[in-house]
């Protein structure tokens, strides 16, 4: 192949290889979208599904805990009933007298309302109206005057109504006095929406901590693409000096192989980072969008630039950031505050029951309604009642066995808390030991880019007067390409780091300025 042809076609696939996204997407009619990472963040946590279903978790939390404070919730009863009892009239010779005929009906209405309060008292009020409508028939053979009647039995009707109005009360002295099994349920559910409020705070800070990853990965992909442009132009370049070298004779075509060599290299290299790119650039749109169908028409160009604003890291300051930030220790701390409360619930059914009881209302009766009601308004006929009951197992032996398994459970989780705070102090440590770690490679590597490019013009400068060979010219033109995708690979791992850091933390929110709002 002819020299100035293998320089053409060089110079042309490296073109478009640096250009194949975008020629791809304007091939495809696809639109061009410049992105900030504050744009990917707010996208990526409108649309992650992941959030969507965890945000409705402190809903249902909510939602939880209301229902069980329902159990304070007055119940209102309204009742009617009718009774009816008939013994039908029997004889038994075998037997004395005569089993006689009996009727008995009573209806009874009113209401009731009943309940309990916070602290263990049970309440029962009610006002119940009776209407009792009796037949009797009794003997009255046995009586001298009506001796010969028949048949020898009289009827006796009675028809009264009775009023009764009252309250009855129970409080626990011992046992679910401190607290019951629905005090103990409304306190863990309210710790338990606190849980599901800190799940939904470190799946964001997950998220946008991926984002922010994922960002900075596309930043450097396309600050690979030009590195390798700048290597595949650099290399092109010196296979033109080459071949003029060679048609004037003072090279040989040795010298010239090596450099084509060198340029089809580079021309690898930059279709890879081209691709690599276009790869970064899916990856990030999946986590922007809950519908990728929606952006296979859309390319995405970052519009910030890959820099290090240096942040100095402290420890001792991480720490205490992670202390009050970290949502797996404040989820740790809840835990152990409902081991608190449900072993002081267990502690508590240790004690026997000893219930406190009374009562206190009017009774009344009278030959009509009115009669009766009038009668309860003066309030002469009350009556009450007061009793004291004690129960207890004889040997408690639930109760004991779930105490000691409840301390048991306690005891756990504070050995969990203790090995989880040394897991965050292990993790902030590196944390803030690889941002200072990282800003030194970003240092480093940018007096070694800086370095191989004055090597490299130099080198080039002697080559030009004939004081050094192609060899060495492309071993420095190696070195300069590997010195600037060092140095680019320093500023994403930078960037990334202090994102990390900030996950370690328990920053994110707060550094990105990210208010969480829970429905």
């Amino acid at each position: 192949m002819p020299t100035r042809q293998l320089i053409l076609r060089v110079w042309l696939i490296g073109v478009v290889a640096f250009f194949a996204v975008s020629a791809a997407a304007q091939q495809s009619n696809a639109t061009v979208r410049l992105l900030s990472l504050a744009d990917c963040i707010q996208m990526g946590l409108q649309h992650n599904l992941n959030i969507q279903i965890a945000q409705l978790s402190p809903a249902l939390a909510r939602y939880t805990l209301k229902a069980s404070r329902g159990i304070y919730d007055p119940v209102l009863t309204l009742s009617a009933n009718k009774n009816f009892v008939d013994q039908p009239f029997q004889f038994d010779p075998k037997k004395p007298g005569i089993d006689t005929e009996y009727e008995l009906e009573v209806d009874s209405v009113g209401p009731s309302l009943a309940g309990r309060l916070p602290f263990g008292l049970n309440y029962s009020l009610s006002s119940i109206s009776y209407y009792e409508h009796s037949k009797s028939f009794f003997d009255i053979s046995n009586n001298p005057t009506t001796f010969f009647a028949f048949p020898p039995f009289g009827i006796r009707f009675t028809n009264d109504w009775f009023q009764a109005t009252g309250i009855t009360l129970s409080q626990p002295l011992l046992k679910d006095f401190w607290i019951d099994v629905y005090r103990r349920d409304i306190q863990v559910n309210k710790k338990l929406l606190k849980v599901s409020e800190l799940t939904l705070r470190g799946l964001l800070i997950t998220n946008v901590a991926q984002i922010e990853t994922a960002y900075y990965d596309l930043l450097l992909a396309r600050e690979q693409v030009k590195v390798q442009g700048k290597s595949l132009q650099v290399a092109t370049q010196l296979v033109q000096n080459i071949t003029r070298q060679v048609k004037a004779g003072t090279l040989t075509d040795l010298d010239l192989q090596n450099a084509q060599s060198s340029a089809e290299t580079a021309q690898s290299g930059l279709a890879g980072a081209a691709g690599a790119y276009a790869r970064q650039k899916n990856l990030l749109k999946n986590l922007l969008t809950d519908n990728i169908q929606d952006w296979f028409r859309t390319d995405i160009e970052a519009s910030e630039n890959l820099i290090a604003l240096h942040e100095p890291a402290n420890f001792q300051d991480s720490w205490l950031k992670a202390l009050s930030g970290r949502t797996d220790l404040l989820a740790m701390a809840v835990d152990l505050e409902i081991d608190d409360i449900n072993l002081r619930y267990l502690y508590n059914q240790l004690f026997p029951s000893l219930n406190l009881t009374g009562s206190y209302g009017w009774l009344e009766v009278e030959r009509t309604f009115s009669g009766s009601l009038h009668s309860l308004r003066e309030g002469a006929n009350a009556y009450y009642s007061a009793g004291v009951t004690l129960s207890f197992p004889l040997f408690n032996t639930t109760a004991r066995a779930n105490y000691k398994g409840g301390k048991l459970l306690k005891q756990q989780s504070l050995l969990r808390l203790t090995q989880l705070e040394k897991d965050v102090v292990t993790d902030v440590d590196n944390a803030v030991k690889i941002v200072d770690a990282t800003f030194s490679q970003v240092t480093a590597t940018r007096l070694a880019r800086t370095y191989a490019e004055a090597a490299l013009n130099a080198q080039v400068k002697q080559f030009e007067t004939g004081t050094t060979n192609s060899f060495i010219v492309l071993e420095f033109q190696r070195n300069l390409t590997a010195a600037r995708s060092a140095e680019i690979v320093a500023l994403a791992d930078y960037n990334k780091a202090k994102a990390q850091l900030s996950v370690s933390e328990g920053t994110t929110l707060e550094k990105h300025k990210i208010n969480v709002k829970v429905h």
